[in-house]
């Protein structure tokens, strides 16, 4: 490795709840590039709270010289680094970058996929060979449906096209409309209420053949999956 560069950078998100609260405007996550002396540079990120963001930049200047197939010696050089200058951050649950059970996990991971790039830009070869081939050549994603309050809760949050949804109805529309904007054929919700009473229920009909292809109904704590719309 010659060059290491962490950048820092801040996504827009909605107000999406969660059993604990509201996500902040902002989501936190850092880029990793890792530069080989043959220019070939390897990408990673992860977590971009600041205890990560901290051991991140302690391990850079280490790793100048190392190749990028010295994978054992990158996790050494993380685990050294984690022992040494620790910072004292508060940890929080909805900042999982935050808590120190995850840092070292968080950091090495990051690095990883970046030499794991990076070798394979080296070798001129698809990441995938390396890792013993394809076994797939697509991979169908899932929508991911979340209760939410509209942006306009908070001036901090930006607009978004979906708006509030904070009952059963305004769920199925959410569904509905990332089904018809994105032609998901996947669905996934995770839900909880503090009483531990129903909160959703749920029902898909095949638009073609008009059956009902899943029907149920969740309470306290449940992850909703549907297949095959």
């Amino acid at each position: 490795m010659s060059t290491v560069r962490i950048t820092p950078i801040a996504i827009q998100d909605p107000p999406l709840l969660n059993a604990a609260g509201v996500r902040e405007p902002r989501g936190l996550r850092a880029i990793i590039e890792v530069e080989g002396s043959n220019g070939e540079v390897g990408l990673g990120e992860t977590y971009g709270d600041a205890p990560v963001l901290d051991l991140l930049r302690r391990v850079a200047p280490v790793l100048k010289g190392l190749s990028a197939f010295d994978v054992d010696a990158l996790l050494r050089i993380v685990r050294e680094q984690s022992r040494v200058g620790r910072s004292s951050h508060v940890e929080m649950e909805l900042a999982p970058g935050s808590l120190g059970s995850n840092l070292v996990s968080s950091v090495f991971s990051a690095y990883e996929v970046a030499f794991m790039d990076q070798q394979a830009r080296s070798l001129n070869m698809p990441l995938v060979e390396l890792l013993g081939g394809a076994v797939r050549r697509e991979v169908p994603y899932s929508a991911y449906l979340f209760y939410k309050w509209a942006a306009e809760v908070d001036p901090e949050y930006g607009s978004d096209p979906y708006g509030e949804a904070v009952n059963p109805t305004q769920i199925v529309a959410q569904a509905r409309q990332m089904i018809d904007t994105y032609g998901f054929e996947s669905i996934k919700l995770k839900a909880q209420n503090s009483d531990d009473t129903l909160i959703f229920g749920g029902k898909i009909i095949d638009r073609k053949t008009n059956e009902t292809v899943f029907e149920r109904q969740v309470s306290r704590f449940g992850v909703i999956g549907v297949r095959n719309l």
